[in-house]
């Protein structure tokens, strides 16, 4: 935190800081799920907006969410975000109505089934069985069932809703989020107004995704800032004005 602190106190505007790609924390994980991983797409609401999503593998863990889509959802949980949600679609391939045929096609084929049964090739058992429980559908036979509970289930696959968020501290977190405003630096990463200062990396109010690029930018906006203080070393200094006599 020196940097960002060193940059308030040369005057420069600073977003507030916050940890960055990390997992997330839910407020009634289901410890049953802890190190399966699902395929899905994962969105990021505040209240009912849309903040971000992205598509990859999500990973369970005993304390709520992970996995790469997951932290690079983070990069927009700013601490302006207030009641931050996760929703999750188990089933991104196809939209509701085809999932909800999907399901219907499977009752003929599972007689008196269980619901633990109706998961075989489609997700991990463990999962299938919270997923029935969040769609609020009844422990019975599967071929008891109404023709309306495949359209709950698939709307509960699609729309797979985890609430009371909070993101898992500093020693989780990938990188920093916040920082010093990049219109308060130069091209060169130059502190504006004051030659020889420079802030780069993770001082500064920019993050980038999962993959690299956060090692790329602090490597790169490192190098940028060095070049330049070394063109400045070789520029001639500026000659004092003599006054006439």
């Amino acid at each position: 935190g020196f940097g960002p602190r060193f940059a308030a106190q040369c005057g420069g505007a600073l977003a507030p800081l916050y940890p960055c790609l990390t997992a997330l924390q839910c407020a009634k994980p289901d410890k049953r799920l802890a190190g399966i991983r699902a395929k899905a797409h994962a969105a990021l609401y505040s209240g009912s907006t849309l903040l971000a999503d992205y598509r990859g593998e999500v990973q369970f863990t005993d304390y709520g969410l992970s996995g790469i889509c997951i932290m690079d959802l983070t990069r927009h949980l700013t601490p302006a975000v207030k009641s931050p949600a996760v929703e999750l679609d188990l089933f991104p391939a196809l939209d509701e109505t085809a999932l909800t045929a999907l399901f219907a096609a499977r009752v003929p084929l599972l007689p008196g089934k269980a619901p633990a049964d109706f998961w075989t090739g489609l997700l991990n058992p463990k999962l299938g069985r919270a997923l029935w429980a969040a769609a609020k559908l009844p422990e019975k036979p599967v071929d008891t069932l109404p023709d309306a509970a495949w359209q709950v289930l698939a709307n509960a696959a699609k729309h797979w809703l985890f609430e009371g968020l909070t993101p898992c501290g500093w020693k989780q977190a990938q990188t920093t989020g916040g920082g010093l405003s990049l219109t308060e630096v130069t091209p060169s990463f130059q502190f504006k107004g004051c030659p020889g200062l420079y802030f780069v990396g993770e001082t500064l109010d920019c993050a980038g995704s999962c993959g690299g690029f956060n090692l790329h930018w602090a490597f790169g906006s490192g190098i940028a800032a060095g070049r330049d203080a070394v063109r400045s070393l070789k520029r001639p200094a500026p000659k004092p004005n003599k006054k006439k006599r």
